[in-house]
């Protein structure tokens, strides 16, 4: 179960949010624009979730129901204390029959499906318990859903899940979430949450109860297999390295990022990169060729963006345009098949991937950026 605990309060927008997201709709040159993103009006993700606490209601947009506050706020905007959550939007259910509701939970839950309780109970004491409701026949197609949830002691958790004829017990599935009705502004709001998480602004901006943003990478091998020279670019100008660097341009001077370069050379921990197989003379064509194939069909362009192909989501990893710059063939194996070695707190998968297509895939990010005989990625939005 803890793999599918996420961290409580993250959708927390407070005044400061409001102001950045307002300044940005009324740039100049953006009057006569649209403002709020466009989505499609039937069909946007998620549920509208409803928390209030005290005098103080908070609206926002959930993708799912899956929370384990503890005794912490369930939004930046709320006091630490008991609070009640209401989430509403449809459902889509693909194949009529039998299906039973579950939670775990700690506090007090109601699930309504089409004005029907389907899973009614909860746990009274500090930790959470399994409930289910009984077996319940559904039509397909899309079925109002609300779930209600009270925290009724100190902790407060709930997990809600499913189960049916056509499949065992599962996590509410995001996808199958629907909002009731257009919420643009939500949507907005949602999307500047994500911004300001991605670039980490509550490192230094928390407010109570708001969570402290995730540490940014680890610089303590920063050096090992990366050109120091790319380095001192990218503190003076973090756009070299990608055109939506997350690195703020903090106005350091050249010769300032010489000796901070200089001084986290000075500071290196020990560690040996890995080496990577040995490239065959006359290959590297054909193996960079192979390269490019596997970097569009592993998942790379899910999180990276190359040669402005991919990594669309506000959480996206650094972009890869320039990659073959700043990082060795060296650097590149090892990160590949050991990120941890580079970087103790790094989010990057681990794919299972041979050691000949670790070794195309190397070769393929090793030539971008720098000067070949043709594109390094002739890839379009089509493929």
């Amino acid at each position: 179960m803890a793999k599918m605990t996420r961290r409580d309060g993250l959708p927390g927008a407070g005044c400061w949010l409001w102001l950045a997201a307002w300044l940005c709709l009324t740039a100049p040159g953006q009057a006569d624009e649209e403002v709020l993103p466009e989505v499609d009006d039937e069909y946007q993700p998620g549920l509208v979730a409803t928390y209030v606490s005290g005098t103080t209601t908070v609206e926002r947009i959930d993708s799912d129901i899956a929370f384990d506050w503890g005794e912490g706020s369930p939004d930046a905007r709320l006091a630490a204390g008991s609070f009640t959550a209401t989430w509403a939007g449809n459902i889509l259910l693909r194949q009529p029959g039998q299906y039973r509701w579950h939670a775990y939970v700690t506090g007090a839950i109601r699930v309504t499906l089409d004005g029907r309780d389907v899973l009614v109970g909860g746990s009274g004491g500090t930790k959470p318990r399994w409930i289910s409701g009984k077996a319940t026949a559904l039509k397909f197609g899309e079925q109002p859903l609300k779930v209600s949830y009270r925290r009724t002691g100190e902790r407060g958790r709930v997990m809600l899940f499913w189960s049916s004829e056509h499949f065992p017990l599962e996590p509410l599935p995001a996808h199958l979430l629907f909002l009731p009705r257009p919420r643009a502004e939500l949507l907005a709001v949602e999307q500047g949450r994500r911004l300001a998480w991605s670039h980490r602004c509550h490192r230094c901006h928390a407010r109570e109860n708001e969570p402290e943003a995730p540490k940014g990478p680890d610089l303590s091998t920063v050096l090992i297999g990366s050109s120091p020279e790319a380095l001192v670019n990218h503190i003076v100008d973090p756009t070299r390295s990608g055109s939506e660097s997350r690195m703020p341009v903090l106005g350091i001077t050249r010769n300032e990022a010489t000796a901070i370069v200089g001084w986290l050379a000075a500071h290196q921990d020990k560690s040996e990169l890995l080496s990577p197989l040995k490239l065959k003379p006359g290959d590297s064509e054909k193996v960079r060729t192979a390269g490019y194939e596997t970097l569009m069909s592993v998942g790379c362009l899910a999180c990276h963006k190359v040669n402005g192909i991919g990594g669309t989501a506000p959480e996206s990893g650094p972009e890869l345009t320039q990659v073959g710059r700043r990082r060795t063939m060296g650097w590149l194996w090892t990160w590949l098949k050991e990120p941890a070695r580079l970087n103790r707190d790094h989010r990057m998968p681990v794919f299972q991937l041979t050691d000949t297509e670790r070794l195309q895939l190397v070769v393929a990010l090793s030539a971008l950026g720098k000067p070949a005989s043709r594109e390094p990625l002739a890839v379009t939005s089509e493929q």
